[in-house]
């Protein structure tokens, strides 16, 4: 009983998924980037296009 006042409301669980949907992009971005050892602008700047129009939408 007295762990229930650290349960998450409905709330809570809503502000938890928002910012994982925030800080997926982010992430993937980051994982792409370092997939090879020594990334290139080359491969850097697509994957910096894609992470802005991800999160213009």
């Amino acid at each position: 009983e007295e762990l229930h006042k650290y349960m998450l409301t409905e709330h809570d669980w809503q502000i938890l998924k928002d910012y994982f949907n925030i800080l997926v992009v982010p992430h993937a971005f980051q994982q792409r980037l370092s997939f090879k050892k020594n990334p290139v602008l080359e491969n850097a700047f697509p994957s910096f296009c894609s992470l802005i129009k991800k999160w213009s939408l």
